[in-house]
């Protein structure tokens, strides 16, 4: 964790709400500011291909998903079924 992270959660979890980072106060903290300049500093085209990989990503782990409540559904009984369908409902 960088030393800017660390100074805006120590601001973020002081107890007194006077003394306690407000919402504007965080978001000109120096970490986000950090963040939007690497962030800025990214080509449109990394930007793209990184969106491109994560979705990618986050389709296969929706396919998995898939994949196994299709095979419960394949290995449940037919009472079983019937007891999901009406929790369903």
């Amino acid at each position: 964790m960088s030393s800017e992270c660390k100074d805006l959660i120590k601001h973020l979890l002081v107890v007194d709400p006077k003394k306690r980072y407000s919402a504007e106060q965080a978001i000109k903290a120096a970490w986000f500011k950090k963040k939007e300049n690497e962030f800025s500093a990214k080509t449109s085209a990394q930007f793209d291909e990184d969106m491109i990989q994560r979705l990618k990503t986050y389709r296969g782990e929706s396919l998995f998903k898939r994949a196994a409540m299709n095979m419960l559904v394949k290995m449940a009984n037919n009472k079983e079924v019937q007891h999901l369908k009406v929790q369903f409902e």
